[in-house]
This record gives structure tokens, sequence and C-alpha cells, in this order.
């Protein structure tokens, strides 16, 4: 019985989902977007009170990063309606920034049976791999969002979050601590929305695009209710593999270093003066080079433990 609701969740999302393909936009597909998101809201807070999590203080934070969502999605469709479509920035962007800061904590905060479900070492990763990726997104986002610098930077916060949260995600499944069904319901759910989100961002827009992308978020929203209304069972062991994870790691490290000098490349085949980009460029590498040392000094603190266990253990035997 633990996948009753879960499973009705599934199946009557997909229905609402691909009903909302066939909308026209106006005013009923924005009430049905609506609907959804709100409804995930719901589905946490009743997953929670029915005693279906454990650890209840990351749902509740997801609750609340939801609820931040959901009220950006009501005003940019009131706005959609009424003027035609939302400016950028506008006052729903207030709640799409909170909610991610507080889908972030929810993650941070998250634990099962073995500990954290996010190591400190993953966030170092993925600080390092939204620094490098910080650059690139730039390039593309300031020519997009050119007009003002409130809205490039709020386009570069975005597009850096979102890669943020995709890291995190995509460490918590290297690490084989995403076995259970509901942490790879949450996980699918965060991938999709930040990819779609990312994709707004850097992708030009059109009705086309726009139907997909929101199509894409609805299945999000509708991936968290499932996995918020599943009552959790405890998680396997966890069985991972040290060398996958360390190379999947140094792959991502060295796509996060190379994707800085690929970035000023474009900018400089573009024309466009290292005056304009230079402090993003500095600020980026000053940036990996910090974490870098810290995950140098993080390595060896972890040598010189297992160089005392030798030791210790070597003075035992003797």
């Amino acid at each position: 019985m633990t996948s009753f609701w879960s499973t009705r969740v599934l199946i009557g999302g997909a229905v609402v989902v691909l009903s909302y393909g066939l909308l026209a936009p106006g005013p009923v597909a924005s009430a049905v977007y609506a609907l959804v998101a709100a409804s995930s809201v719901i589905a946490v807070v009743l997953g929670i009170r029915a005693g279906f999590k454990k650890d209840t203080t990351p749902w509740w934070f997801l609750a609340a990063g939801l609820t931040a969502w959901t009220a950006g999605d009501v005003y940019t469709g009131i706005l959609e309606n009424t003027q035609g479509g939302a400016p950028f920035p506008s006052w729903a962007d207030a709640g799409y920034v909170v909610g991610y800061v507080l889908v972030v904590a929810a993650l941070l905060v998250a634990r099962d049976l073995f500990g954290r479900l996010v190591a400190p070492v993953d966030v170092l990763d993925a600080a390092m791999m939204t620094a490098g990726i910080g650059l690139a997104s730039w390039v593309v986002v300031s020519a997009q969002f050119g007009d003002t610098p409130t809205s490039v930077w709020l386009g570069l916060f975005y597009t850096e979050i979102d890669v943020f949260v995709l890291v995190v995600v995509l460490s918590i499944f290297l690490r084989r601590r995403a076995t259970t069904v509901t942490l790879v319901l949450l996980g699918v759910g965060l991938a999709i929305m930040v990819i779609a989100d990312y994709g707004s961002y850097v992708w030009s827009a059109g009705p086309a695009l726009n139907l997909v992308l929101n199509m894409l978020w609805l299945t999000a929203y509708v991936l968290f209710a499932a996995a918020a209304v599943r009552p959790e069972s405890p998680p396997p062991e966890p069985t991972f593999s040290r060398r996958s994870t360390g190379l999947s790691r140094l792959a991502l490290m060295t796509l996060a270093v190379a994707l800085t000098p690929v970035a000023m490349t474009v900018q400089l085949a573009r024309g466009v003066p290292a005056s304009d980009w230079g402090s993003v460029a500095v600020v980026a590498t000053g940036i990996m080079v910090a974490i870098g040392a810290v995950r140098v000094w993080m390595f060896l603190q972890l040598l010189g433990r297992q160089a005392q266990a030798l030791r210790e253990s070597a003075t035992t035997a003797g």
C-alpha cells in the first residue's frame, strides 16, 4: 500500500500535464498550471501530516519553497493574461528566488539512516562546478538580457542556482544514495525543474518552446507531489564504487575548469572588449582556486587520518 497514493498522483498528474499541452494559452491554461503547482504544496503538507515522513524538516523547507514558486507562477499567469506578458524582472522573481533558496536548504538538511544526503564535499564540488559554469552562462545571459544590470544578474543567478542544484542531485545519485523510490522521484523532479529553467534563459523563447517548458515544470510539480504522499521505506545499504564516483567528480571538475578559457575565447571571438567581462572571469577563477585549495586541504587531512590509523594499527599489532 506504500505506493497507493503516489501511483495515483503520477497517473492523474500525467493526464493533467498532457491535457495542459492541448490547451490554448489563456486563463484556463494558467488556472490549470496554478492548480497543479498548488496541489504539489498541498501534497507535501498532507504527506507530513499523515506521518509519511520521518524527518520532516527538509519537507517543510520543500513545502515553503514550492509555495514561493507557486506564488510566482500565479503572479506570472495574471500578468500574461492581463498585460500580455510578464516583464523581467517582476515581483514573480521574488517568489522564484526565495523558492530556490528554500529548496537548496531542503537538500542540505536532508538525511537518511546513513547520514546527510549531501556531504560537505558535494557542496564544494557543486560550488566549483557552478563557478566554472558562471562565466559561460554569463556570456549567453548577458547577450539575451542585456537591457539592465538587474536582469543580467538575475538571469545569471537563475542559471547558477540551476547548475548548483543539478550537480548536488547528480552527486547523490553518483554516491548511490538515491536508492528509494521517494528520493528518485524527488531527484528526477528537481533535475527536470532546473534543466527546464536553465533552458528558458539560454534558448530563444517561442510559443512551442514555452509550452514544452511549462509541461516540464508541471511534470516536476507532479513528481514532487508523488514523492510527498509516498510513505518512506528504510533505504538499503549504500553500494557505490569509490573509483567510479572519484572519476565522475574528476570529470566534473575538469569540465568546470575548462569552461572558463572556453568562455573567454568565445568573448574574444565575438569582439567583446575584455573590460566588459574581465571582472567576471577573475571572480569565477578566484572562486574555483579557493574551492580547489579547500579540496586539497581536505584531501591532505584525509591522508593524515589514514596514516595515523595505519600507525596505530601497526603499534597495536606489534
